[in-house]
């Protein structure tokens, strides 16, 4: 927040991005067990984290969701969209 780096010198803008939720699926599937339900509180613990920081937050549930075959990770459609997304919030902040 000390930075000076953001549009005219100012201090940029936080963004905390929070992940899209673990299906519990495939072989991941015992590895990340419980992991659906940690990933629905971890979604609210950022959100009130960027509301105590006065910071912004998106939700990449909102555009993407994992992989339904393995359950963590998202393939390259989902990196576009997140990636397209992403730039949407970015011009609308600068």
């Amino acid at each position: 927040r000390a930075a000076e780096c953001g549009p005219s010198g100012a201090t940029p803008e936080i963004v905390l991005i929070i992940p899209a939720d673990v299906v519990e699926t495939g072989i991941f599937a015992e590895m990340f067990a419980g992991g659906a339900a940690k990933s629905g509180r971890l979604a609210k613990e950022i959100g009130a984290a960027a509301e105590r920081l006065g910071a912004r937050s998106f939700d990449a549930n909102s555009v993407i969701s994992v992989d339904a075959q393995e359950g963590i990770h998202f393939d390259g459609e989902s990196h576009r969209q997140l990636g397209r997304a992403m730039a949407v919030l970015v011009s609308k902040i600068l």
